[in-house]
């Protein structure tokens, strides 16, 4: 993958995402591990969470009880303890990352337990934002909204969610999804990996209704905001569904508009 890690690993979705052939795919999976296991040894771990990010993205299936899985296990524990003390936003996605992939595994649960106040200490000082414009239709989930997301960044964006529930939701780069929460108000906070971009602090009241958002990610000398607008958006495919409360009972995602109605 070379020095490039953010570029190689853009072209690399892109292949992905075009390529219907097996043994690419498998080439591909093969030269991230590569890499991870190398930036492992390393210990260079701003690029070891890059392509932790990528592979939990596109190959979370691969990681069980083998070899690899152990070891990205391992290199998501020393990550955490690495970022802990000098880089909070990187921290919290490691453990989002843990708790999202790991959901039933004790470690997936102490990450999704640390997750949330860490998440609101990165934002403390952060203007709250208040005002939202764009699309806001109704939801069709009796006492349940929906949100869906298009993430038009080279980032994964993590959405911090406090109040009626409380939760994370990962979106990756270059990609949309949709997920439903408990009405109510709720602080929300959002952040990428990056410890050069800003992240975002709201507070939002829910009811009944299904927002639309993609967020532009301001850097150092800018404030970040979540922007809703109707241009154009580099977010490919499909909405996915990126998560849903017990409230809403089986769901099921419009994968073109990103709306989230009752399943079967």
């Amino acid at each position: 993958l070379g020095n490039r890690t953010s570029e190689a690993l853009g072209d690399l979705r892109i292949v992905l995402l075009e390529s219907g052939n097996a043994r690419l795919i498998d080439q591909v999976r093969e030269a991230v591990e590569g890499a991870f296991r190398s930036s492992r040894r390393e210990e260079k771990f701003d690029r070891l969470i890059e392509l932790a990010g990528f592979y939990a993205a596109e190959f979370a299936e691969n990681l069980g009880a083998d070899e690899f899985g152990a070891e990205f296990r391992a290199a998501m524990i020393s990550s955490a303890t690495a970022f802990k003390n000098r880089e909070p936003m990187k921290y919290v996605f490691v453990q989002a990352l843990m708790a999202e992939i790991f959901p039933s595994e004790e470690l997936g649960r102490q990450a999704k337990i640390e997750l949330i106040p860490s998440a609101f200490d990165v934002v403390k000082g952060r203007k709250v934002e208040t005002q939202f414009d764009g699309l806001k239709l109704p939801s069709s989930l009796e006492g349940v909204s929906t949100v869906a997301v298009e993430n038009s960044t080279d980032h994964h964006i993590l959405m911090v969610y406090d109040g009626p529930e409380s939760f994370g939701v990962l979106c990756d780069p270059k990609k949309k999804g949709s997920f439903t929460l408990q009405n109510g108000t709720y602080r929300i906070a959002v952040m990428t990996p990056l410890g050069d971009i800003q992240p975002y602090r709201a507070e939002r009241t829910f009811k009944n209704e299904h927002a639309s958002a993609i967020y532009r990610v301001g850097s150092t000398d800018t404030e970040s905001s979540e922007n809703q607008f109707s241009g154009y958006s580099d977010a490919r495919g499909d909405y996915t569904l990126l998560r849903t409360s017990a409230a809403a009972g089986p769901v099921m995602v419009d994968g073109e508009l990103g709306v989230i109605s009752r399943g079967r």
